[in-house]
């Protein structure tokens, strides 16, 4: 009796399984898909860590500026990284990667 007892315990458990495995797999299904299909374009990214502020210095943007690159880098893009870089430097960079997303579709800007 103890076997039928547990059996029926675990019933309800087994419906939700069931009726939760076509939905798992239609999602493993499109992770799959989504991961196979290479990049269209190529991705970039700018990252500016400023740390070197002559009145108040910061201890961490130009740390978080070099985790951010390698975390970019491993994702994919190409990373244009500056690090307590003055006016002239952003100007340039910015420009850089503008003339690498010259004829884009579509830009995406975190600060």
């Amino acid at each position: 009796m103890q076997l039928k007892t547990t059996l029926r315990a675990c019933l309800p458990q087994r419906r939700t399984l069931a009726a939760a495995r076509p939905v798992l797999l239609g999602l493993s299904l499109l992770a799959a898909a989504a991961g196979a299909q290479a990049p269209a374009d190529v991705r970039v990214a700018l990252v500016i860590g400023n740390s070197a502020y002559a009145e108040s210095p910061l201890l961490n943007p130009a740390n978080d500026a070099k985790a951010m690159s390698a975390a970019l880098t491993g994702l994919g893009f190409k990373v244009i990284e500056l690090r307590d870089g003055g006016k002239e430097a952003m100007d340039g960079a910015v420009k850089q990667v503008s003339a690498m997303l010259k004829d884009k579709r579509g830009v995406g800007m975190f600060y």
